[in-house]
């Protein structure tokens, strides 16, 4: 391995820091959204769609006991006018149907809060490592970036003639390898 490191822009170096600090700005930005919208939609489901449908479910079925109460009052005082009750009994399953449609609501609304905690449990997993390079190694490649551009300015700023290749020693970054 050589001991010199040919450099032909520190602007090249300044340009990948900047580059970095974006994709690391927009990366983490990107990760947070997507965590805060999974978070919202679980509480949303939870606390506003599961509460909503469990109450309207109480509504449906006090309706339903209703439209059976007045079907059982309107069989009871049997009259001439209406001897089969067909409004009643329309009611009384119109009323049936609904209580159905939010018990189904109620069911489904659990099993999607279960399936999509169980899914971001898994995404979690899955951009662990992501997360863990734009949280700390990023960070450190900048820092490592800023360390070569002020040893090659120092350079610079001591051989203002230089050939453009830095002397190097057996250290890191710029002093020993290619940049």
């Amino acid at each position: 391995m050589s001991n010199q490191a040919r450099v032909n822009s520190i602007d090249a170096i300044r340009g990948i820091r900047a580059a970095v600090i974006v994709f690391n700005e927009r990366a983490q930005s990107a990760l947070g959204e997507v965590n805060s919208e999974a978070q919202k939609t679980m509480m949303r489901l939870r606390l506003e769609a599961g509460p909503r449908w469990a109450k309207r479910l109480r509504e449906r079925q006090d309706a339903w006991v209703a439209a059976r109460s007045d079907l059982i009052r309107k069989q009871a005082s049997f009259s001439s006018e209406n001897p089969t009750c067909v409004e009643q009994r329309k009611a009384v399953d119109k009323a049936k149907a609904a209580v159905e449609e939010a018990q189904q609501k109620v069911e489904r609304i659990k099993r999607l809060v279960s399936e999509l905690e169980r899914q971001y449990t898994l995404y979690k997993g899955h951009v662990a490592g992501l997360s863990e390079q734009v949280s700390r190694s990023l960070p450190l490649a900048v820092a490592r970036l800023d360390r070569m551009t002020d040893a090659l300015e120092a350079y610079r700023s001591v051989n203002p003639q230089g050939s453009g290749e830095v002397e190097g020693g057996e250290g890191e970054g710029a002093e020993g390898g290619d940049a």
